[in-house]
This record gives C-alpha cells, structure tokens and sequence, in this order.
C-alpha cells in the first residue's frame, strides 16, 4: 500500500509537469499566431486600435485561453482514466 502511494504521487507529478509543457507550448503557439495575425494588418488597424490594448490581448487572452483548454483536457483525460479504472473491477 505505501508504494502505490508512492507510484501515485510519482504519476501525479509527471502529469502536472507534462500539461504544464503542453500549457507553455499552447501559449507560445497561441501568442505566435496572434501576433502574425498583428502583422498582416493593414497600417489603418493600428490607428484605430491602441498598441496597449492588442499587447494586454497578446499576453492576458492568450494565457486564459491556454490555461482554459489544457484544464479541460485534464479534467477529460482524468475522467477517462477513472471510467477506465472503474470498468475493469
């Protein structure tokens, strides 16, 4: 019983570690993308949108969103590993 719960806390913390990569990947790419999209606007979009307001987009928006769809696929996988878990007794 103390190893499993070992193994446990050893699986807990690789799982953490892991979608907290993936959540840093996620975030990059999202902010990469959104800032290409920067790029390839017309000069009249910077006039009418102020620079402050689009770099609090690029930072604060992209991590919400990141932290947002990783959390979901964690509670997902969780749930199916459990369902997984409590099928085969």
């Amino acid at each position: 019983m103390k190893y499993l719960n070992i193994y446990r806390g050893f699986l807990g913390g690789f799982r953490i570690g892991v979608f907290a990569i993936c959540v840093s990947r996620l975030n990059i790419r999202l902010r990469t993308k959104l800032f290409q999209s920067y790029l390839r606007q017309e000069i009249g979009f910077f006039d009418t949108h102020e620079s402050g307001k689009l770099l609090s987009r690029l930072n604060h928006d992209t991590q919400i969103m990141s932290s947002t769809v990783a959390n979901n696929i964690a509670q997902c996988i969780g749930a199916l590993v459990k369902f997984g878990i409590y099928t085969k007794h």
